[in-house]
């Protein structure tokens, strides 16, 4: 209703939640015991939502690296997968499943004949569970892309500190520099393909000039040669290893636009800023294609 459009908003490429459903599930046996007090049923729904919540949080976040969901902005939230806002909600709803919407399923789920309920439930569920393995699949290989970024970098960092002290700066200056060119590298990224390399030369003449670099003394001096040589191979590494990285995410990202983690941070932000050029990209290729057809 935000977005005023259909948004895919779970874990799976199917229209299907399985944790709301669980959900629903664990709402309806926990307030079995106490039907007709609408208080205890509130709170055995905010109980049970609320440990649901809580395990499958930290279970996917142990076993994917990423959070699915994060509450960290919520006041009164235990490590960004559950908070006290949320909670009582699952209170209200588990009233409203309890009291308004179930009954009406209920009615017509035991109505339906065996035959065909036997069928729905063999459709929905082969779909189901076959949708769960290729969408645990793009999860962990998501999880391997984010580790193998968050790798790469350290090695740069490890190449490029090793050239600047071959060029003699001081530790401190080319730490600094190092980090520097980093973000130099992470910008060159959101340029257009066809802008990429020439706008990592600017950029690069632009970051020397600002250390007070002439390019006749870098052009000249064997030292900074090196460190420039080495800045563009690591350039194409991390040209090619967010290109491996793009394709390895950009369905798992589009799917789960909320993903987030304190781990890979850097990674998460740098690959949503890639799927979003290229879906601007692709909407403009697809405009232009548009107002062709009509002229």
């Amino acid at each position: 209703m935000k977005e005023k459009r259909w948004v895919n908003r779970g874990f799976l490429h199917l229209p299907l939640l399985p944790l709301y459903g669980s959900g629903a599930l664990i709402m309806l046996f926990a307030s079995l015991p106490f039907r007709g007090n609408l208080i205890l049923i509130y709170l055995s729904g905010v109980i049970g939502a609320t440990l649901l919540e809580l395990v499958v949080g930290l279970g996917m976040e142990a076993i994917f690296k990423v959070k699915y969901w994060d509450y960290s902005g919520q006041k009164w939230n235990y490590k960004g997968v559950i908070c006290l806002k949320s909670s009582l909600f699952w209170g209200v709803l588990t009233i409203f499943l309890t009291e308004a919407a179930h009954k009406p399923l209920e009615r017509l789920v035991l109505g339906m004949p065996f035959i065909l309920l036997a069928a729905l439930d063999g459709v929905i569920g082969t779909a189901f569970v076959y949708d769960t393995v290729i969408s645990v699949k793009a999860a962990l290989d998501f999880a391997k892309v984010l580790s193998s970024l968050e790798k790469a970098k350290a090695e740069l960092e490890i190449q490029l500190q090793d050239a600047y002290e071959q060029l003699g700066e001081r530790m401190d200056d080319a730490a600094q520099a190092i980090h520097e060119r980093l973000d130099l590298l992470r910008q060159s990224m959101e340029e257009k393909a066809e802008d990429r390399t020439e706008a990592f030369e600017q950029k690069l003449d632009e970051w020397w000039s600002a250390r007070g670099v002439e390019r006749k003394r870098r052009e000249e001096n064997p030292g900074f040669q090196n460190v420039r040589e080495k800045a563009k191979i690591v350039h194409h590494q991390m040209e090619e290893l967010f290109q491996r990285a793009h394709e390895a995410s950009s369905g798992m990202l589009k799917r789960n636009p909320t993903v987030s983690s304190k781990r890979y941070h850097d990674s998460i932000v740098m690959l949503k800023k890639q799927a979003a050029s290229r879906r601007e990209m692709l909407r403009m290729q697809r405009k232009k294609e548009k107002e062709e057809k009509e002229k």
